[in-house]
């Protein structure tokens, strides 16, 4: 009714123009409230946005940005986590470097930072930055709570023990492999390797055994990851590697020589049977001294008795919740 008798010729035009100012500022106001609120939930801490994410249930969409119900934008756990990401590779890294890694602003690399150090979670060492012993509680946390390192660890003190080799744990992650534990005596600082470190899984003896008791398409798995060489004994084609697989997946033993780092080698075997694989365990040394024949015993026992010591603790757990 209004709207028509704003278009008669009777409706003077002072009263139409003071309508309209009135409605533009209704909407400019609604939008002021909106962003004030969201501006204000953006300088929440990550845990406690965590919290909140956490308390609050599923996420919506909303204007393009996922949201929980309480407009918690999820992009700044996302940050954060790019963040502690960073520091996979590199102990210690600078503001411009952290800035450059994630492909944040500076100033909101600098405030999540500032966030992230006053919980703990990254320590401040000027003019560089490193995880936080926050992040080395919760890892510890990790490795406790874990069925497969529990299972497992005991085994690698008694094979290094056998051996005296480097004794590894690892899982496959895509076409990586996640290095959960490492026992070794002087010659482990001479191994590329680290818990936590990834490796390209088709240069190492662990990777091999996931890779064959999993039975993957190889093809297909490496499809988008083309095979990087790390040394010039890297196997770099597909159908070489397929052929490997299948041979490893019969011996139930999986070796490479001097291909993820030079004068390296390995033997490893695979911790469950196929389509059931939890992880492996492999022996790595000088490859002077690598006899890939006379260890593949003691690799497959070992993985053998932490298979049984993991399905033990798995159905110990299984009996407790219930």
């Amino acid at each position: 009714m209004l709207t028509a008798f704003a278009h008669s010729a009777k409706f003077p035009l002072v009263l139409w123009v003071l309508l309209f100012g009135i409605g533009m500022g209704i909407a400019t106001a609604s939008i002021l409230c909106f962003s004030s609120r969201s501006a204000a939930e953006l300088l929440e801490s990550p845990q406690s946005l965590i919290d909140r994410l956490i308390s609050k249930g599923p996420s919506v969409a909303v204007g393009g940005i996922v949201t929980t119900h309480n407009d918690v934008p999820v992009a700044v756990i996302d940050r954060a986590a790019r963040l502690l990401e960073a520091f996979r590779d590199s102990e210690r890294l600078t503001l411009a470097e952290l800035t450059r890694l994630t492909g944040m602003p500076r100033s909101s690399t600098h405030r999540l930072l500032n966030q992230l150090v006053e919980i703990g979670w990254v320590r401040r060492d000027a003019p560089a930055y490193s995880l936080g012993t926050k992040m080395l509680e919760l890892g510890s946390l990790v490795q406790h709570n874990d069925a497969l390192h529990r299972a497992a660890l005991p085994v690698m003190h008694e094979l290094h023990g056998r051996t005296g080799l480097v004794v590894h744990l690892a899982a496959l992650t895509g076409t990586e492999v996640l290095y959960l534990e490492k026992v070794g005596g002087p010659y482990s600082m001479r191994i590329p390797s680290r818990v936590g470190g990834r490796q390209p899984a088709h240069c190492t003896a662990l990777g091999k055994a996931l890779l064959a008791q999993g039975k993957y398409d190889v093809e297909a798995l490496f499809a988008d990851h083309p095979l990087p060489a790390r040394t010039p004994h890297s196997v770099t084609d597909p159908g070489r590697l397929r052929s490997e697989l299948a041979r490893m997946r019969e011996q139930h033993v999986a070796h490479e020589r001097d291909e993820a780092a030079p004068g390296v080698s390995c033997v490893a075997a695979p911790i469950g049977p196929a389509g059931k694989c939890v992880g492996a365990l492999s022996l790595s040394g000088p490859s002077a001294s690598i006899r890939a024949t006379a260890l593949a015993a003691p690799v497959r026992v070992a993985a053998l008795t932490a298979w049984r010591r993991f399905t033990h603790l798995r159905a110990g757990n299984a009996r407790t919740a219930v």
